[in-house]
C-alpha cells in the first residue's frame, strides 16, 4: 500500500525516486529522466518533469513514479497525495513518505516537501509543517527517522522542518575517524523558541556498515566548534535504529567510533551516555578512567568515590581550561608539598575563580567529594548568586544542609543540575561516585552551551 503525503492547495513538493544498488547502497535516479503520472482527480495537481508536485484544489490523487533502466530492470513506486483545503491546518498529518520492496527492485521513494516553493537546505527527504503538536504526536519519515514530541508545542505562524542532507563529504573531515553510518538530519524549529518538553529522537542507520553496535552513537554537529559531538543513544540491532532525547534541535547523524573504548560495566548502566559523552570531549579519558583488567576488559568503575582534585579537574576542563605547567604556586595552603604535579595547575584554576576553597589552611585534594561541596562549585561555576538560605526545596533533612551549601540548593534543584534522592533526602555529606560527578558534569555543560 503507497505511503500517504498531506498538501494544501498552493503549497508544492518536490519527489525524488531512489534505486538500490547491488551493495544496497542508495541511489538518487535523475529526476527529469522519472517518468511522473496523475491519477485521481482531474485537475487537483501538476507535476514538472523534475518531479515537482503544486496542488491545486482539494481531492486525492495518486502520483506515480517510473524509471526504466533497462527491458527487465524497471524502478517504480507510488504515492497518495491527499489534498487539503489551503485554510486548513494539517498539522496532525506527519508528512511523511516511504517505501516498497515490491518487483520492481526494492526502491525507496523520499521526497522534499518544500512548502510555498521554500528551497531545501538539504538535498535528500524533508518535510515542513505548522509547529503545533499534540503530546506522543509522532513525525514519521520510514527508514530514515521518527520523531515523538513528549508534550504539547505551538508556535503561531511557525514551521517545524526536517532536511536530510546526504552529501557527507562536507562534514565528513569534521567527524575525526568516526563514520558516518546514516546521513545527516538538519531538524529546526522556529527560531527563539524552548521546547517545552524533551523530545524521542530516532534515527536509522545502515546496519550493513556497522562493524560494531556497541561503538555506535548519535552526534551533534556542534556550530560554534565545527566539530560533532556525542549525544549516545539506545541502539535496536534488529529494526537498525539508535533513539535519544532531546532538548532542542540542530544536526544529527549515527556515526561508528572505532576507536572508542568500550567499557564493560556501563552496559544498560543509566550515565553511560554522560561518561562517553566526557570521554568524547577529553574530560573523562577513557583509558586512564576506563581500568583494564586482567579478561582484557575495560571497566569504568561508575560506583567508585570521586576526590576533590578528580573533581576540580573535570570542572575546570569542562570550563574550557587548557592545561599550562605543573610549576604552580599552591603555598597558600599547609599541604601545598603534598599536592601531585597533575593536579596542581587545575586547582590553581579552580581556587583562583572562587570555586574551591581549602578545610581551614589545607587544600585537602585527596579526601573525597560530597553532594553539597560538588554542587557548590558548579553553581558557583555558572555565577549563581547566595541570595537565599532558607531552602525552598521539599528535602526531608532540610536542617542537614549546611548554610554555605543552603543558599545554592533550590538554584540546582530548580535549574534540574541536582535532585533529591528517592527517599526525599537530599543528602548533603554523602560522598559522590563516578555516576554522579558524570552527570552533573554533563548537565553543566548542558547549561554553559545550550547542548543536546
Amino acid at each position: 500500500m503507497p505511503e500517504t503525503l498531506q498538501l494544501r492547495t498552493g503549497e508544492s513538493v518536490k519527489l525524488k525516486l531512489y534505486g538500490m544498488t547491488m551493495d544496497n547502497s542508495e541511489l538518487l535516479l535523475a529526476p527529469n529522466k522519472v517518468k511522473w503520472e496523475i491519477y485521481g482527480d482531474e485537475g487537483a495537481a501538476t507535476i514538472t518533469e523534475d518531479g515537482m508536485l503544486t496542488a491545486r484544489k482539494t481531492g486525492e490523487i495518486v502520483i506515480n513514479a517510473k524509471y526504466t533502466v533497462s527491458s527487465d530492470k524497471v524502478y517504480e513506486d507510488a504515492i497518495i497525495i491527499n489534498l487539503l483545503p489551503q485554510e486548513e491546518n494539517t498539522g496532525s498529518g506527519d508528512n511523511s513518505g516511504g517505501g516498497n520492496n515490491g518487483s520492481t527492485g526494492g526502491n525507496n521513494r523520499r521526497y522534499n516537501n518544500e512548502g510555498d516553493n521554500k528551497e531545501s537546505k538539504g538535498t535528500g527527504a524533508s518535510l515542513r509543517r505548522n509547529m503545533k503538536f499534540k503530546a506522543n504526536e509522532e513525525i514519521n519519515l520510514p527508514g530514515q527517522i521518527r520523531i515523538r514530541f513528549t508534550g504539547e508545542e505551538e508556535v503561531q505562524n511557525g514551521y517545524f522542518e526536517v532536511y536530510e542532507i546526504e552529501d557527507l563529504m562536507k562534514y565528513r573531515q569534521l567527524s575525526g575517524k568516526k563514520d558516518f553510518v546514516s546521513n545527516i538530519f538538519d531538524i529546526s524549529i522556529p527560531e527563539g523558541y524552548k521546547l517545552k518538553s524533551p523530545v524521542e529522537l530516532t534515527i536509522y542507520f545502515n546496519k550493513n556498515k556497522v562493524k560494531d553496535f556497541k561503538r555506535l552513537a548519535i552526534y551533534v554537529y556542534n556550530e560554534k566548534t565545527g566539530l560533532w559531538d556525542l549525544v549516545g543513544g539506545i541502539v535496536d540491532e534488529v529494526q537498525g535504529t539508535i533513539t535519544v532525547r532531546l532538548s532542542h534541535f540542530s544536526k544529527y547523524a549515527v556515526m561508528e567510533n572505532s576507536q572508542l573504548i568500550i567499557m564493560t560495566d556501563l552496559d544498560n548502566h543509566w550515565a553511560k551516555d554522560a561518561v562517553y559523552r566526557l570521554v568524547d570531549k577529553g574530560i573523562v579519558n577513557g583509558i586512564v578512567n576506563g581500568i583494564k583488567y586482567a579478561d582484557g576488559d575495560y571497566r569504568y568503575e561508575p560506583e567508585k568515590p570521586v576526590a576533590r582534585a578528580e573533581f576540580s579537574k573535570m570542572l575546570a576542563l569542562a570550563s574550557g581550561y587548557e592545561f599550562e605547567n605543573n610549576n604552580v604556586d599552591l603555598s597558600n595552603f599547609a599541604d601545598d608539598k603534598e599536592i601531585l604535579a597533575w593536579i596542581r595547575s587545575y586547582l590553581k584554576y579552580c581556587n583562583e575563580k572562587g570555586w574551591i576553597n581549602g578545610k581551614a589552611v589545607y587544600m585537602k585534594p585527596n579526601d573525597t567529594i560530597t553532594r553539597a561541596e560538588a554542587g557548590v562549585m558548579v553553581s558557583i561555576a555558572l555565577g549563581f548568586t547566595a541570595s537565599n538560605k532558607n531552602i525552598k526545596a521539599p528535602f526531608a533533612n532540610k536542617k542537614e544542609i549546611p548554610e554555605w551549601a543552603a543558599v545554592y540548593i533550590d538554584e540546582l534543584v530548580n535549574k534540574k543540575l541536582m535532585k533529591g534522592l528517592p527517599d526525599g533526602t537530599f543528602r548533603p555529606n554523602e560522598v559522590m561516585n563516578c555516576s554522579d560527578v558524570v552527570s552533573l558534569i554533563d548537565n553543566y555543560i548542558r547549561m554553559q552551551n545550550d547542548s543536546y
